[in-house]
């Protein structure tokens, strides 16, 4: 019964479909204002995007009702079910089409209502913010699968888990470079928030939004649909699957964020991008916080721009690279997992050296 509702097709087809999905949704972040558009048509259908939607949420209701989250399918489990990857798919190019169809036009009008620059600027960053968090809320009714991984993720217990991690890898942080300043004779030393600039509190909730709403919509959704397909797809290991699952997507989220390497300057960017994703997608798999990852992209985030409590000179002049701050928190952030997890280290080593044991 399951083989008769599953529309099948093989393992590589599907990787084909997958992976030029990824790209195409990665490079649309790029191009977006090249995506052809009918002045026939009224808005949003204008975009072309909007009928490529549209034929996907058509297939996702003739999966509907039909165990869509049943990627298996064939004799004997050997092809698979493209119903089940429709949600994935959905939730690529919709978050594309919405991020072209509404924010443009709102950033439009702003400006034809004569609104100066910093103002755009600022307004920009808090649309973009608003709108991750609302697609990553809207697409969660086409996962109904992960509901139960995301309430994990989001619950109280990962709130108080990223709220402590984050503050306690900050105050190591501030602790030890303070320590390090004293050491080298740095006399005047001050710890003072700096921000950024004009309509520093709009672009500052902008930040903290665009931080939680990129982590649950590319860690929490993309990333853990992803892992959960791959076994289908024929990546049988879990552990290879949930590392290829984050490769993928940290993949995707460094070529949206710092765009096709043609320079070395883009060539750095693009690393340092999926290096900081790869980190994000690693310990939303070890930690199972949402918010831990939130707080940690936010804190990056505002390091990289100059922004958070920095040490100054008595001129107020930041004596700290912003790099510096960021790669001791991502250490010591690491550092806090590692001795999170000491005991279950232990048990584990316990349990081999009793297999290993002589009976």
């Amino acid at each position: 019964m399951l083989e008769s509702r599953a529309m099948r097709i093989s393992r590589r087809l599907a990787w084909v479909i997958l992976l030029a999905a990824v790209l195409t949704a990665a490079l649309l972040r790029q191009f977006n204002d090249r995506i052809p558009e009918s002045a026939f048509l009224p808005w949003p259908m204008r975009s072309l995007l909007f009928f490529l939607l549209l034929i996907l949420f058509l297939l996702f209701l003739r999966g509907w009702g039909q165990r869509q989250e049943l990627p298996y399918a064939g004799a004997g489990l050997s092809q698979f079910n493209v119903l089940a990857m429709v949600p994935f798919l959905i939730a690529l190019i919709g978050e594309k089409w919405f991020s072209i169809t509404f924010y443009a036009p709102v950033l439009r009008l702003a400006a034809q209502a004569g609104m100066p620059d910093p103002v755009l600027e600022a307004l920009g960053v808090l649309l973009a913010g608003l709108g991750a968090v609302a697609v990553a809320g809207a697409l969660l009714p086409v996962f109904p699968r992960l509901r139960p991984l995301l309430k994990e993720f989001l619950s109280a217990r990962a709130l108080v888990v990223g709220i402590a991690g984050t503050f306690g890898a900050l105050a190591l942080m501030y602790a030890g470079i303070a320590a390090a300043l004293l050491l080298l004779g740095q006399g005047d030393l001050f710890l003072l928030p700096r921000w950024f600039g004009s309509w520093a509190g709009i672009r500052f909730s902008g930040q903290a939004l665009v931080a939680l709403g990129e982590e649950i919509y590319y860690r929490g959704l993309l990333q853990s649909e992803l892992i959960f397909l791959l076994p289908a797809l024929g990546v049988r290991r879990p552990v290879v699957a949930t590392a290829l699952g984050i490769t993928i997507i940290a993949a995707q989220f460094a070529t949206e964020h710092a765009g096709i390497v043609v320079s070395p300057q883009q060539l750095g960017a693009f690393v340092y991008t999926l290096i900081i994703a790869l980190f994000l997608g690693s310990l939303l798999v070890t930690i199972r916080s949402l918010y831990l990852c939130a707080l940690t992209h936010f804190s990056v985030n505002l390091f990289a721009l100059g922004g958070g409590l920095q040490f100054t000179d008595r001129a107020g002049q930041p004596i700290v690279e912003p790099g510096l701050y960021i790669a001791m928190y991502l250490i010591l952030i690491t550092l806090l997992v590692y001795f999170r997890y000491a005991p279950e280290r232990r048990a584990i080593v316990r349990r081999s050296l009793g297999t290993l044991a002589p009976g």
